[in-house]
C-alpha cells in the first residue's frame, strides 16, 4: 500500500442537503486522493451513505478505529482492490484531528 487517506464525516447544512453537494464533495475528495497516489481511504460516516462510493465496513479489512465505529460507521475503500490486504491494524489519527 503506497498511501491511505481519511475521510472524516461529511456535513452539508440541512437546508442544502439532497442537492448533490455531498456527492460532489465526496467524488472530488476521492479523485484528489487518487491523483495524489492514495490507494485506500478510511473514514467515519453514515453507513447508509458511503457504500454508494464503494466503501465497506472497515472491519471487513481487519481495521479498527480509535474512535469506534463498530456500528458500521467506520468504513474503508480500496483502490485498487487488495490494497488493504494484510493491513489488520488499529487506525490512529494525528493530534490535529482531535483539535477543537
Amino acid at each position: 500500500m503506497s498511501g491511505a487517506a481519511d475521510r472524516a464525516p461529511l456535513v452539508v447544512a440541512p437546508a442544502r442537503q439532497r442537492a448533490g453537494i455531498g456527492t460532489a464533495l465526496s467524488r472530488a475528495g476521492l479523485s484528489a486522493g487518487v491523483a495524489a497516489g492514495v490507494d485506500a481511504f478510511v473514514g467515519l460516516g453514515d453507513p447508509q451513505y458511503y457504500p454508494r462510493f464503494g466503501f465497506a465496513p472497515a472491519s471487513h479489512f481487519g481495521l479498527r478505529s480509535v474512535y469506534g465505529g463498530s456500528n458500521g460507521s467506520f468504513m474503508a475503500l480500496e483502490l485498487p482492490r487488495g490494497a488493504l490486504a494484510g493491513a489488520h491494524d488499529l487506525v490512529c489519527y494525528s493530534a490535529e484531528f482531535d483539535a477543537r
